[in-house]
């Protein structure tokens, strides 16, 4: 929920981004966007053993670890291929803003 609609607004503001600031802030702001869906990703494979198992205080923990290095090793990442990192930081953050203003502005 909000990732569709953050994709779309990404996309915009990506092109935005790309004709005045140049193409690595677009880049960023989409490479940002897809590290939050492949985290999405991440979590849903945990789902099965957060369900029905006796650890799922250990499953648990072992998803959010995973989706942090994931989301630590992807934006380290971006920056070493000379992407804008706020670019990445916008593109990590969009997801959640349009999530938030979803859920205020629907009737």
């Amino acid at each position: 929920m909000g990732l569709p609609e953050a994709a779309a607004l990404g996309a915009l503001i990506a092109l935005i981004l790309s004709v005045f600031l140049g193409w690595r802030w677009g880049v960023g702001l989409l490479w940002g966007i897809g590290e939050i869906a492949l985290g999405r990703a991440v979590a849903w494979s945990f789902y099965p053993a957060l369900r029905g198992t006796a650890k799922v205080g250990l499953a648990a923990g072992l998803m959010a670890a995973s989706r942090l290095l994931l989301y630590a090793g992807l934006a380290f990442l971006g920056i070493r291929l000379s992407l804008e990192p706020l670019g990445i930081c916008a593109g990590l953050l969009l997801p959640g803003i349009v999530l938030k203003m979803r859920l205020l502005f629907s009737p």
